[in-house]
C-alpha cells in the first residue's frame, strides 16, 4: 500500500507521518509512506504513479486540499482521501470529493485515537475491494473482489469458487491455496473441504453443525471447527461496530 501525508505545517507533517507510520505498523501492514510539505509535488508525483490513500491537509498556501483532491478525482477514483484539518466547517463541502474520512485536527492524544480507527476501517475496505488473482485453466487469469466469493469448496484435486452472482469458477488447486490467497480476517475455514466468506453468513446452526450463506445454501461445519468459527465470527461482527 502507498501512502502519501500533505501539510504545509512542517511540524504537523512530523506529527501525522508518525502517527500514520506507527497505526499501519501495528497491524503489519505492507506500506510505504512519503511526507510532502506541499500538493504541487504530491501531485506530480501521483501522476507518474498514484497512490492508494492519501492524508491531506485542505489549507494550504498554493495548491490547497480541495484542489489536490480535484485533480486525484480526475484521474482516478481508487485512491482513498482522509482530509486532517483545523477546518471544521468544511466537512460538508469535503463530500464532493468522495473522503474516505475527516480527521479534525485536535490534540495529538485524541487525533491518535481518531486516527487508530479510521486506519483500521481503511484496512477492513481495502482487504475485501482489493481484487484477488485467480489462476484459471490454459494459463488465463481472473481478478475477483474477496467480498464477491460466498464461498469456495473443494472436490478431489478441483476448488469451486461460488460467485455472489450464480457463477461457478472451477480450478485445480488445494484448499490451501485458496486458504493463503483470501483474507483471513474475513474467510474461515468451516470443514476440510469449505471456506466460507463470513460477510454472507446469514445463521449458524452449531448444535446441528449446520451454516447458511447468502442465497439460502446450508453448508456442514465439522465438529473440531466450530470453535475456531466462533472465535473468528465473534472478531468479525466486533470489527464492524
Amino acid at each position: 500500500m502507498r501512502i502519501a501525508v500533505c501539510d504545509d505545517d512542517p511540524g504537523m507533517l512530523a506529527l501525522m507521518h508518525r502517527l500514520v507510520t506507527c497505526e499501519f505498523e501495528k497491524r503489519h501492514t505492507d506500506f510505504t509512506i512519503k511526507a510532502y510539505s506541499g500538493a504541487k509535488k504530491l501531485l506530480e508525483d501521483f501522476k507518474e504513479k498514484p497512490f492508494d490513500v492519501l492524508f491531506l491537509d485542505i489549507k494550504m498556501r498554493g495548491i490547497d486540499g480541495f484542489e489536490a483532491a480535484r485533480e486525484v478525482r480526475c484521474m482516478t477514483d481508487e485512491t482513498e482521501i482522509i482530509f486532517v484539518t483545523t477546518e471544521q466547517e468544511l466537512v460538508y463541502d469535503s463530500f464532493d470529493f468522495q473522503p474516505f474520512a475527516f480527521i479534525p485536527k485536535t490534540p495529538p492524544e485524541i487525533m491518535k485515537n481518531r486516527l487508530s480507527r479510521t486506519v483500521g476501517n481503511l484496512l477492513a475496505k481495502y482487504k475485501v475491494s482489493r481484487r484477488i488473482c485467480i489462476d484459471l485453466p490454459y494459463n488465463e487469469k481472473m481478478y475477483i473482489k474477496p467480498n464477491d466469493i460466498i464461498y469456495v469448496g473443494s472436490e478431489k484435486n478441483n476448488l469451486i469458487y461460488h460467485i455472489h452472482d450464480g457463477e461457478e469458477i472451477l480450478v485445480r488447486e488445494k484448499i490451501q491455496n485458496a486458504e493463503d490467497l483470501l483474507p483471513a480476517d474475513l474467510f474461515i475455514r468451516i470443514h476440510n473441504r469449505l471456506i466460507v466468506n463470513m460477510s454472507h453468513i446469514e445463521s449458524i446452526d452449531y448444535p446441528q453443525g449446520l451454516l447458511t450463506v447468502t442465497g439460502g445454501e446450508t453448508l456442514p461445519i465439522s465438529r473440531p471447527r466450530k470453535q475456531s468459527l466462533s472465535d473468528a465470527y465473534d472478531r468479525y461482527l466486533r470489527m464492524l461496530l
